[in-house]
């Protein structure tokens, strides 16, 4: 980070002004052509008519690259933290349509009340997320039954049981304690295919194309690799981006600090909900019941 600082006060203040602008307009129009724009959109009209009236003025034509030290900051791969864990990603999209569908099933099927019952329903980290898309008449509809089997099962135990322990234990081996929540299935199987789809991408191009992982999947991932060396290149990735995530924190801090949080960067914005992100994974993989708007 100082040597990027550096290099950016060099170049700011040994290049011309209309340099750097002639340069930025070129990467506009790149991005905007990129981005599938229509070049006679008024964006790169106007970029470039500042790029004419430039060369008029006597702008100089700028090299074609910035200075390595900058380019190599400014590259995509900037510590990808425009992201989140992308096996948490992958997790958290497939849960989700699977509950969009399992919640439709459930509002509309006597069948399906009685399978889910039977099966010991959700976890409690997924039947939360099942709540936070299901409407109050759709939860109603589909558990009612569920708690009137719950019910009978209580009572039976209950008037079987010999001894406390024994109540305890038979309460414990209800169904509703079951470990075949079908949203963790579909979890595991989520985390499986990413994480190879993740190797192959990262065994053709290399550790710099690996995003930040959260330590709830880094283990899973790197215990996938056979490669001791492109594991530890792997692992000191990682390591940068924490260092990355913790200056954020930093300069965050201090700019809170000193009153001056209008001059946050969108990096520094998040940076809280990212490290936090790193060590305990994304909040609808690691937590229930707990909103996720920033990540």
């Amino acid at each position: 980070m100082p040597e990027f600082e550096q290099e950016l006060v060099r170049f700011l203040t040994a290049e011309k002004a209309e340099n750097m602008l002639t340069l930025t307009c070129r990467r506009l129009l790149d991005l905007v052509a990129r981005a599938g724009i229509s070049s006679d959109a008024a964006v790169p009209t106007r970029v470039r008519e500042i790029q004419e009236k430039l060369r008029n003025d006597g702008g100089q034509e700028p090299a074609s690259e910035l200075p390595a030290s900058m380019a190599a900051f400014l590259r995509s791969d900037q510590v990808r933290l425009d992201r989140s864990c992308p096996i948490c990603g992958e997790v958290v999209t497939r849960i989700f349509d699977f509950l969009c569908q399992y919640q439709y099933q459930l509002s509309i099927s006597s069948e399906a009340h009685s399978a889910h019952a039977a099966n010991g329903g959700f976890c409690a980290m997924h039947t939360w997320q099942y709540e936070k898309i299901a409407s109050p008449h759709g939860v109603c509809t589909a558990y009612a039954e569920f708690l009137e089997i719950v019910a009978h099962q209580l009572r039976s135990v209950a008037g079987k049981a010999k001894s406390v322990v024994d109540l305890s234990l038979g309460i414990a081996r209800l169904a509703i304690f079951s470990p075949k929540c079908k949203a963790c299935q579909v979890q595991a199987s989520a985390e499986e295919d990413a994480l190879s789809t993740w190797l192959s991408k990262v065994s053709e191009t290399g550790p710099q194309e690996l995003p930040l992982l959260c330590f709830l999947h880094l283990p899973a991932f790197l215990a996938r690799i056979a490669d001791l060396e492109l594991a530890r290149k792997l692992t000191e990735r990682q390591a940068e981006i924490c260092e990355r995530v913790s200056e954020n924190m930093q300069r965050s801090a201090l700019k809170h600090d000193a009153r001056r949080r209008a001059l946050l960067s969108d990096e520094e914005k998040r940076a809280h909900l990212q490290g936090l992100m790193i060590l305990a994974g994304h909040r609808r993989v690691a937590a229930a019941g707990i909103e996720t708007e920033g990540l």
